[in-house]
């Protein structure tokens, strides 16, 4: 992503840099920058490393689909995932939106949620669903704590 921000960057005044400045920002590594931040990662985590434990076993173990292994479906399949609008802290009662994503097209559809309950993510559900051109078959959700398995008709 670097050569497309990086012109945002510096058109919007956001960034100043030398050519030879320029030229290193361009030729950066994605392992190179992870080693430069691994200071400011620790401190907006607090001070606190992260720490590998059971849930990265976990991880390991359970099998995760990406869009790289849908091989090609037909329109109506989709990825889905709750975005949490709380900032820093996931405490409190904040907006989340669910946003599904058609795995054939890329069709997108949104909508907001006052908290991740799950009455109110089928409600969400069964509105988003007229939104798309065709039925939704078949939807998998990966990266929340709330897991559902639907599958709509």
């Amino acid at each position: 992503m670097i050569p497309f921000l990086l012109p945002a960057l510096e058109r919007h005044g956001r960034l100043k840099l030398s050519a030879d400045e320029r030229s290193l920002v361009l030729k950066v590594s994605a392992a190179t920058i992870d080693r430069l931040l691994s200071d400011v990662k620790i401190a907006a985590a607090g001070g606190r490393r992260r720490r590998a434990g059971f849930s990265s076993a976990v991880r390991r173990q359970v099998p995760v689909r990406t869009f790289n292994d849908w091989g090609s479906p037909p329109p109506g399949y989709c990825e889905a995932d709750l975005v949490a609008h709380g900032g820093m802290s996931v405490s409190g009662a904040f907006i989340q939106t669910l946003t599904m994503v058609d795995i054939a097209t890329g069709w997108t559809e949104r909508f907001p949620l006052v908290v991740c309950e799950a009455a109110l993510v089928v409600e969400a559900l069964k509105r988003t669903q007229p939104l798309f051109p065709w039925p939704v078959r078949g939807l998998d959700f990966h990266n929340d704590s709330v897991r559902y398995a639907v599958f709509l008709r």
